[in-house]
């Protein structure tokens, strides 16, 4: 397996979670939703590697804080590469955390503190941006792997459809 140093790329890690957290929150047609938003928790690592970094963007939660880790590990225990794929809601387990492979290198990125599908949005934005493509590709790359998205990312009128078309880069 190829490794990259993601220590090296802290700040862009944290620039790009930082970004997409205000973008999302910004958004006017974004529903408003009764739990107020504090700030996120982003895990990007290597899978089977200690090449991790984890970072907090503002104030989050104490259960986003622990949910970044419970999505990834999750995901990785069962061979997933979208933690949507083993979602259940009743048990507190959410999705957010996705993995893609380009070029021999496999990256997961997870994110935990907004809504879940905009957890997602928030993991695709750091791959995206660690692989250097458009967040479709990361897309097509993860529903090619068996990882399953949220059904916002397709629905024309929703927010999320509109950003995912947009730079990753912050």
């Amino acid at each position: 397996m190829t490794e990259i140093n993601l220590l090296e790329k802290e700040t862009l890690i944290r620039q790009v979670a930082d970004t997409w957290y205000n973008r999302i929150l910004d958004q006017t047609d974004r529903p408003k939703y009764a739990k107020k938003r504090t700030g996120i928790q982003v895990l990007v690592q290597q899978p089977t590697t200690r090449n991790i970094v984890n970072v907090r963007i503002y104030d989050p939660s104490m259960v986003a804080i622990t949910l970044v880790s419970e999505k990834a590990t999750r995901a990785n225990m069962k061979g997933h590469v979208s933690s949507t794929n083993s979602r259940n809601l009743d048990l507190m387990q959410f999705g957010g955390a996705v993995t893609a492979t380009f070029d021999g290198i496999t990256i997961q990125a997870s994110t935990s503190g907004l809504e879940e599908e905009e957890d997602v949005l928030v993991s695709i934005a750091e791959l995206a941006v660690q692989f250097d493509r458009p967040m479709l590709e990361i897309c097509t790359n993860i529903a090619q792997n068996g990882g399953q998205l949220p059904p916002e990312f397709f629905e024309k009128s929703n927010f999320l459809h509109r950003l995912l078309q947009m730079p990753a880069k912050p």
